[in-house]
């Protein structure tokens, strides 16, 4: 049986998760941070991460009226 390779997008995935998995980061802090240290289009980037993974999150549940945002 074949293993399953990880696409780098799952590698990224997980590496995302498991840094906002450490409950003592200040979130507002690392957002004001990634404002100050990157251009634009890095933010911009990031939210679109967001957005897709608010509507995936929401596609999931199927109106079971939960909203992540």
């Amino acid at each position: 049986m074949r293993k399953k390779l990880m696409t780098k997008e799952e590698k990224v995935a997980i590496q995302l998760t498991n840094v906002l998995s450490d409950l003592r980061l200040d979130l507002d802090m690392v957002g004001e941070y990634l404002v100050q240290l990157s251009p634009t289009l890095i933010y911009n980037r990031f939210m679109v991460i967001a957005e897709s993974a608010e509507q995936s999150k929401e596609n999931q549940h199927n109106g079971n009226q939960y909203r992540l945002f």
